[in-house]
């Protein structure tokens, strides 16, 4: 299994692209707001 990453919403709209390529690599991202993940 991939590495797992969690990123802020923020975070994530800002760097969407790359968090698809990690994702495509086989890593997890799980977003989260507030420290809860959606």
């Amino acid at each position: 299994m991939g590495a797992m990453v969690t990123v802020g919403v923020h975070e994530a709209k800002t760097n969407l692209s790359k968090l698809l390529q990690r994702v495509a690599g086989g890593e997890d991202v799980i977003i989260t707001r507030s420290g809860v993940p959606v």
